[in-house]
């Protein structure tokens, strides 16, 4: 629909049901550390997926609605297989968290806690960017699933070229400051070191890089590689 603002534009009641969450549990005596806030923040990305869907709704219809309709005439509709776009985008979105979460859980059980809160606490500051560059690469899937609807070929190379070096010169504006930010916020307790933003650099520059190809790579064959 070519409308992923939209969709950046809905995330936005996260922070704000987030906050009112903090809210309500210091006002009940919930201690806010405790698993009730890790609910919260299930249910505030589950009204992102909400609005969007009702918003897909509207602006599809009536599709979404004849779909529905016609799921229960297993004989008088032919079906369409889902099962090779489905399967790998399932086992992506469990692995990739997985993954992702493997460097801090090597540093609880082999480093220091004062060495994993000064790498999470500067992993916040980063990931700002991270998100940023993930949100501006879902614009381009339907681009490339046009392109490959047509039968024409559109490279992602220029595009994850573009991503990287974006993505290393705004990491290199940030580390300059995550040193200062995160003495700041730690009330001087922690203070990020040169290598670790440098390492965070790296990081994010080939991260940028994954997600035009990642964007390109969204029909059965690109997913099964993904994996």
């Amino acid at each position: 629909l070519g409308r992923s603002s939209v969709q950046v534009a809905a995330q936005g009641v996260v922070a704000p049901l987030m906050l009112l969450a903090v809210v309500l549990l210091m006002w009940s005596g919930v201690d806010p550390a405790g698993q009730t806030l890790s609910i919260w923040s299930f249910l505030a990305n589950s009204t992102v997926s909400v609005i969007c869907l009702v918003l897909a709704w509207k602006w599809t219809s009536p599709a979404l609605k004849e779909a529905l309709r016609d799921v229960p005439r297993l004989r008088s509709v032919r079906g369409a297989k889902v099962r090779d776009i489905v399967g790998p985008n399932l086992v992506i979105s469990i692995l990739t968290p997985m993954a992702l979460q493997v460097d801090r859980l090597l540093l609880s059980h082999w480093g220091s806690p004062g060495e994993l809160g000064v790498y999470h606490l500067s992993n916040t500051f980063f990931q700002m960017l991270s998100q940023t560059v993930m949100v501006a690469s879902i614009a381009m899937w339907p681009v490339f699933a046009k392109a490959r609807a047509r039968g024409e070929v559109r490279s992602p190379m220029r595009a994850t070229v573009v991503f990287a070096g974006l993505a290393l010169a705004g990491g290199t504006v940030l580390a300059l400051f995550v040193p200062w930010a995160t003495d700041l916020v730690s009330g001087g307790a922690m203070r990020a070191s040169w290598a670790l933003c440098a390492a965070f650099v790296v990081y994010i520059a080939v991260d940028a890089a994954k997600y035009p190809l990642s964007m390109y790579m969204t029909d059965a064959r690109g997913l099964r590689f993904q994996i």
